[in-house]
């Protein structure tokens, strides 16, 4: 095997440093280590690039002076890779086995169609065993095929992009025929707080995110559908009586439309609907 795994690692980072640094050292003595890393410093934080200058100088550094969100800086990272496989992390995820990078290969090499190669980081996921037919990648656990994503129209940039930053690209690649594959050989150790432990802004942010993903991605004819799904969200936030995001949410719905709105990029009814079956059932591979 060669001394390094053909493979570019993508890691957003703003302010936590800390996290970032444990999460390049895993990263680098995972054995092979991969050929490239790239981590994308958001908003600045010269304190950010010393330190990953100083501890790991073979690391790509990117930097945005506005804040762009993992998926603004994901999408910046990808574009620019030197590999065709781009293994994305979090700066408080990163790879289980130290063989992560050869394990992915073998997938790679197995699966060479494969939009996405994604894995375990939500604990509903982890009692899957082999390969499964997913609708929807980790967006801190995955590897992304780079051709595959060139063709969407990348990910929406917003600073918190839970429920529209992966999803949004999971149902582009779905409606361009590219299959989301997972592996449960493949582990991430996430150290995130669970989402019912998230702050009010945040969860205010994901509330908004679950009106402005069917506004961008579905048809109008599914709009009604992608109402429904964004109610029912929000009434499940309201049922643990945290009112004040959710009023945050519906009060800065209007401005958030105007933001996202040129990325409008509708996939077909069909689409949609054979993504949100795979969604409901995801389907193992016989072999």
């Amino acid at each position: 095997m060669d001394a390094r795994a053909p493979i570019s690692v993508a890691i957003p980072a703003h302010l936590r440093v800390d996290k970032l640094l444990h999460t390049l050292g895993v990263v680098h003595a995972c054995t092979p280590p991969p050929d490239e890393v790239i981590v994308h410093v958001d908003g600045g934080a010269p304190e950010v690039l010393a330190a990953v200058a100083r501890a790991f100088p073979d690391v790509r550094l990117m930097i945005s002076e506005t804040l762009r969100g993992p998926g603004g800086a994901r999408d910046a990272m990808i574009r620019e890779a030197r590999h065709e496989w781009v293994a994305t992390f979090d700066d408080d995820s990163f790879p289980e086995p130290p063989d992560f990078f050869a394990r992915t290969m073998e997938d790679a090499g197995r699966f060479p169609d494969a939009a996405v190669l994604s894995w375990d980081t939500l604990p509903e996921e982890q009692a899957r065993r082999g390969f499964h037919h997913i609708a929807v990648f980790s967006g801190c656990g995955s590897v992304l095929s780079r051709r595959w994503y060139l063709r969407t129209r990348g990910f929406v940039p917003r600073v918190v992009a839970y429920g529209l930053e992966e999803v949004d690209v999971s149902l582009q690649l779905h409606a361009l025929g590219g299959v989301i594959l997972f592996d449960a050989r493949l582990r991430t150790v996430h150290d995130h707080p669970l989402p019912e432990r998230f702050p009010d802004d945040t969860i205010a942010a994901v509330i908004a995110n679950s009106f402005l993903f069917p506004l961008v991605s579905y048809p109008v004819v599914l709009w009604p559908l992608g109402l429904a799904q964004a109610l029912k969200y929000m009434l499940r936030i309201l049922r643990t009586r945290r009112v004040r995001p959710v009023l945050k949410a519906l009060a800065g719905l209007p401005g958030d439309v105007r933001e996202v709105w040129r990325w409008r990029h509708p996939v077909s009814a069909s689409a949609v609907l054979s993504w949100l079956e795979l969604r409901r059932h995801p389907r193992p591979l016989s072999s």
